[in-house]
């Protein structure tokens, strides 16, 4: 393992990836993470993201600006976690990816582009008749993410 996505979604079971992974990462010489979280409601375009003290409105009357500092806030204190382990700052990138092709996609897709080779994810669990209707995103990801190792932390 050389870099790893940690998906984040400020979820229980994805703080306990994000701890399993701090825990392990800083341990491999010369790994890296890339912290994700795929959010809804976020503009598609990165000039945006740069500028979030500009009024933005997405999908209708929705405001982005309060979601968005609660994730860059929750990636802030992810990070804050992978340097207290060990891990030195230029090894770490966050990323707010906005949701385009569903959860699981996105993160391979940024998994792939952010050149990883390892995605690292919680399990949530949901009662089976919500697994069949809507899926998992930890298993979704196992069947996506093909040529990629995927760590399910339960």
């Amino acid at each position: 393992m050389k870099k790893a996505l940690i998906a984040f979604d400020c979820s229980a079971p994805s703080q306990k990836a994000l701890d399993y992974a701090a825990g392990l990462l800083p341990l491999v010489p010369g790994a890296e993470a890339v912290l994700v979280s795929v959010a809804a409601g976020v503009p598609y375009d990165d000039a945006e993201l740069a500028e979030p003290a500009r009024s933005h409105e997405v999908h209708g009357d929705e405001d982005f600006s309060e979601e968005l500092a609660r994730i860059q806030a929750a990636l802030s204190d992810a990070e804050a976690l992978l340097r207290a382990k060990g891990m030195a700052g230029e090894r770490i990138e966050t990323v707010i990816k906005p949701l385009r092709l569903g959860v699981a996609q996105d993160i391979v897709d940024q998994a792939r582009t952010s050149a990883c080779d390892t995605i690292v994810v919680g399990r949530q669990y949901h009662s089976r008749v919500k697994e069949l209707l809507s899926g998992s995103v930890s298993n979704d990801l196992v069947h996506q993410a093909s040529g990629l190792t995927v760590w399910v932390v339960e």
